[in-house]
């Protein structure tokens, strides 16, 4: 269990956690963007985490085999976010933010492979 692995998980989650601990107002004033453009772009950096955590050191042909974990991490770690959200004040817990929170995470599904086609990413990610 190596740091290069876990940091980024860790403190990627520990984000997620503290910006949906912010209240909306503070969110909708720094991020203007649409709401599920955001949490697109919020999970689907959570999968790459996810990727990187879960297939450690092992073979990037095995990656098809780890897909269905990937995707059911994210899809937990989504929802849950989004009822930590109902009971933080001001925010608003959505299906609609679910269902992005987990088209992103597919997404980085195939971000993360073509990213370990690049040899030294890939290298490094199984030698450093």
């Amino acid at each position: 269990m190596r740091p290069k692995y876990w940091i980024p998980f860790i403190c990627y989650t520990a984000l997620i956690i503290f910006m949906s601990s912010l209240s909306q107002g503070v969110v909708s004033k720094y991020f203007s963007w649409a709401d599920f453009v955001l949490h697109f772009l919020e999970y689907h950096f959570y999968g790459l985490t996810l990727s990187w955590l879960i297939m450690q050191d092992k073979e990037i042909s095995e990656y098809k085999h780890y897909l269905i974990y990937i995707v059911v991490a994210g899809i937990i770690l989504g929802s849950g976010d989004e009822l930590y959200q109902s009971f933080t004040p001001s925010r608003i817990s959505s299906i609609n933010d679910v269902i992005s929170d987990s088209v992103g995470v597919l997404v980085s599904l195939g971000s993360f492979r073509l990213a370990m086609n690049f040899g030294w990413i890939n290298r490094w990610r199984t030698n450093a």
